[in-house]
């Protein structure tokens, strides 16, 4: 049982990963088939989360190809899944991308509002990637070395909104307090 757990887990994977392959090379017909073979095989086998980044980039798919609906409803899963399993290393994602439905529709009041918690979640992340005290002033109170560039990329969505002052204070202010 173990094994064909094993083998099983390893298939809905690699599906996963072609599609995620398919959707960076822009072949977004093949992505969602990949995608959903995965979704198929974590259901058979009672497996949720393994879906949860599938439902993801099956709503940055169906951003990129404007059925912003569509994109809701697959990211309102995928972040569902992920508050389940209290999966903040990739629910942050989804709010960002979900942010960015949300501007792409001139919402931005809620664009705002889906950055600021991803923003919050990554605060909360990055405290626990810093290290010890001694870590953190050896590398210096204002350097966001921990951040990786799609957090850094978030961060201007927010600031590109018009609201520089407030979204600038915002997310210096929650790094700043949340981490030293």
């Amino acid at each position: 049982l173990a094994t064909k757990t094993g083998a099983t887990r390893r298939l809905t994977q690699s599906l996963e990963l072609k599609g995620m392959i398919a959707f960076k090379q822009g072949d977004y017909k093949k992505a969602r088939i990949f995608l959903q073979k995965s979704i198929d095989a974590n259901q058979k086998n009672n497996t949720v989360t393994g879906s949860s980044n599938c439902y993801l980039y099956l709503g940055r798919i169906a951003k990129e190809e404007k059925k912003y609906s569509e994109a809701f409803e697959y990211l309102q899963i995928s972040k569902t899944s992920y508050e389940s399993l209290e999966d903040d290393n990739e629910l942050w994602e989804v709010l960002y991308e979900t942010g960015n439905v949300f501007f792409l529709q001139g919402a931005n009041d809620s664009a705002i509002n889906n950055y600021k918690k991803a923003v919050d979640i990554v605060a909360k992340l990055s405290t626990k990637l810093v290290g010890s005290e001694e870590e953190k002033n050896k590398k210096g109170k204002n350097d966001w070395y921990f951040m990786d560039e799609e957090v850094k990329q978030n961060r201007l969505y927010v600031l590109w909104l018009n609201q520089k002052d407030t979204a600038g204070k915002y997310v210096q202010k929650k790094i700043t307090k949340e981490n030293y």
